[in-house]
């Protein structure tokens, strides 16, 4: 096995650990959206534009290869 594969496979087993041992702490939906309104407005705030340019720039990069073709 390469090292590149075993990097992505000990990659892959400590985000999934890190995601279940963190799921313990989430009780219900405002947990997981909003942390428990425990955020101040600037970092609520932060995340809502993360989470916006991440959708445009799946969404806009789905539009390109739609209107240019795969090369896009």
């Amino acid at each position: 096995m390469n090292l590149q594969l075993t990097l992505l496979i000990v990659y892959s087993v400590g985000v999934i650990a890190l995601g279940m041992w963190t799921s313990r702490l989430i009780r219900g939906s405002g947990d997981f959206f909003v942390a428990g309104r425990r955020l101040g407005p600037g970092l609520i705030f932060v995340s809502m534009i993360a989470a916006n340019i991440g959708a445009g720039a799946t969404v806009g990069a789905a539009g390109l290869a739609y209107r240019d073709g795969i090369s896009a």
